[in-house]
Order: structure tokens, then C-alpha cells, then sequence
């Protein structure tokens, strides 16, 4: 049942879901006798979903901000450059942890939750080193440099003094790059990327 209503009227809740309640006026000799029949709707309590506002090297969201419990919230973390999730944290009202699962899900507790978590630094792989542009010519030059250990790939990334910036995504250690302007004065750098764990600095 979702409401009983008992010898004095009162209703009183006892579950969610909707019903119909009818009242019953008794006639006398100044009214009549009459009933009257009202719909009871009773909701699902909702409970709030806040986010820590001191999450440090990454931020993170929620695809709800209120939920019923055995709701399920979905969370995203989204790592600063640099860094990876480490460890969730979800606590309830009282401090007590929520579990979440390798999806970034939990199941809403009968609670109000505060949603955190930490990311940590990912491993950096060595600097590619004896950087090396030859057979230059006015529009072209090869680039290379030592190979590193553990990498994926490597992002090489050319600039000039003005607003040209063009990056590629390179498996062996050399590069040659065309349609380059004469007489221009070019700057590149090469990042060696890991299995998505690790990278280097450039």
C-alpha cells in the first residue's frame, strides 16, 4: 500500500508509488451526504550529488546532481596534462566510502554524496636527445634524434616566429618535413609518448 488513512483521517505515507483516497461526508440536517475521491502521488526521495571544489591536478563530473537511491551516477575524470586517475573517492553523508566501479559508477545510497578524487603523475619516459636536422634545403630538412626506450610514438611539433604551428605523429626517429617556407627561421621540438602512462618532456 502507498498511504493508510486511519479512523480520524489521517493519511499517513507508506511507500512510494500512487493512489486514490476517498473521503465520505456523513448527511444531517444541514448537509447532505456526499464523497469525494483524490489521487496520492508520493515521489522518491532525491539526494544530491556535489563535487569537492578542491580536486588538485584534474577535475571531475557527474551525470547527475541529485538522484534517487539505486540510481546509478556515471563520474568522468578528466586528468591535467601530465597526470592520470589514481583513486576515486565518494563518501556519503556520514563519511562512510562509496563503492565505484572500473567504469567511474555507483550505486546511489540513501544519502547525499560528495564525489573527489586523486590523480597522480604519469611516468615519464627519457628526453629524446642529439636533436638533428640535415639535408636542408629552402622549403625542406630531415629531422632526427635518439631513439627512446618504452615509446609508443613521438610527437614532433614545428614553429616559426610568426603563427605557424604544425605537429606530426611519428614512429621512428626521424622526420622530414616539406612545404616549408625560404628564408623563414623554423624551431621544433619532439615529445616521446608511452602506451598512454608515460611521456616525456619535450
Amino acid at each position: 500500500d502507498v498511504a493508510t488513512v486511519d479512523n480520524n483521517g489521517q493519511v499517513k505515507i507508506k511507500a512510494v508509488g500512487e493512489t486514490t483516497i476517498k473521503a465520505t461526508w456523513a448527511g444531517n440536517a444541514d448537509y447532505c451526504a456526499n464523497e469525494a475521491s483524490y489521487t496520492l502521488t508520493v515521489l522518491p526521495k532525491t539526494y544530491t550529488i556535489t563535487v569537492a571544489n578542491n580536486i588538485s591536478n584534474g577535475s571531475v563530473s557527474a551525470d547527475k546532481s541529485s538522484a534517487v537511491e539505486g540510481a546509478t551516477i556515471k563520474l568522468t575524470a578528466t586528468p591535467n596534462t601530465g597526470y592520470k586517475l589514481g583513486t576515486w573517492n565518494v563518501k556519503d553523508a556520514s563519511n562512510n566510502p562509496v563503492s565505484v566501479n572500473e567504469n567511474g559508477e555507483f550505486t546511489m545510497p540513501a544519502s547525499n554524496v560528495t564525489v573527489s578524487a586523486t590523480f597522480v603523475s604519469l611516468p615519464k619516459l627519457a628526453t629524446p636527445s642529439n636533436l638533428s636536422a640535415t639535408e636542408i634545403n629552402p622549403t625542406s630538412a630531415t629531422l632526427s634524434w635518439t631513439k627512446v626506450d618504452n615509446k609508443k610514438e613521438y610527437k614532433v611539433t614545428i614553429t616559426d616566429d610568426y603563427d605557424y604551428t604544425e605537429t606530426f605523429t611519428v614512429t621512428d626517429e626521424t622526420k622530414s618535413v616539406s612545404s616549408l617556407s625560404p628564408n623563414t627561421t623554423y624551431y621544433w621540438t619532439v615529445k616521446a609518448i608511452g602506451d598512454g602512462t608515460s611521456y616525456s618532456d619535450s
